[in-house]
């Protein structure tokens, strides 16, 4: 493989080139998908009925009890803190939710992230996107 008089390579080259190069780039992003599932952690001993009650109530996600079950379910795993956010997935005017049992936390974040339907008040069943948050 070399250039010709004008210095220019062939498309042949240009070919081979552009494989070495996706190889190199394959083998590097394999290599860290690998080291990242091998270090990530999951939040597997959260248990996901404390979300049972959530509603949609006046355009906005509403638990009256989600604190006080968030907040045992946390002491009973030894988890220093936990969150729950969700979000309808594309319905436009609903506020999103959050409950947490301690907003100032440090230390090891797990976080899960699943989907559930939720009803809301005027009759209708909403996806909502729940994304928890434990700190260990």
């Amino acid at each position: 493989m070399g250039m010709d008089r004008i210095g220019e390579i062939g498309f042949l080259e240009a070919i081979v080139a552009t494989m070495a190069v996706c190889m190199v780039l394959t083998a590097f992003v394999g290599f860290l998908a690998a080291e990242t599932v091998l270090e990530s952690t999951d939040a597997s001993d959260f248990d996901r009925s404390v979300t049972d009650g959530v509603r949609i109530e006046g355009g906005g996600y509403v638990d009256p009890t989600m604190g006080a079950a968030l907040a045992a379910m946390a002491e009973r795993n030894g988890y220093r803190m936990a969150e729950v956010r969700c979000h309808a997935s594309g319905a436009e005017g609903i506020r999103p939710g959050r409950w947490t049992t301690d907003p100032d936390y440090d230390g090891n974040i797990v976080s899960d992230r699943y989907m559930r339907y939720v009803s809301s008040d005027d009759g209708r069943v909403v996806p909502t996107i729940f994304e928890v948050m434990v700190c260990t």
